[in-house]
């Protein structure tokens, strides 16, 4: 059985998501796959190196119908097999994955 994790938002989250600067459109479209991989895999993401628990999704910009999306860091961690803590967001990327 295919299960999904609930996101929850830190309040640091929140707040640098508003603080981007970009479009709600823009940031829909660059959060819409990070939020479908979190919620599905995020173990998929390694811990960082020097923490306990603290990942990163990166993704890359790209266009889509003419709207530039931007590039992103979003830290979490896996707080319980039911939720993934969004901690923060960042501009920047690498690559999705």
């Amino acid at each position: 059985m295919f299960r999904y994790r609930e996101l929850v938002e830190d309040p640091v989250y929140t707040s640098q998501v508003e603080n981007l600067g970009y479009s709600d459109e823009q940031l829909d479209a660059a959060l819409d796959a990070v939020a479908w991989a979190l919620s599905t895999n995020p173990e998929h993401y390694p811990v960082i190196q020097g923490t306990q628990r603290l990942r990163v999704a990166k993704t890359d910009h790209y266009s889509r119908d003419n709207v530039w999306i931007p590039p992103l860091k979003v830290w979490f961690t896996i707080e319980d097999d039911d939720h993934v803590l969004l901690k923060g967001i960042t501009l920047g990327g690498d690559g999705f994955g």
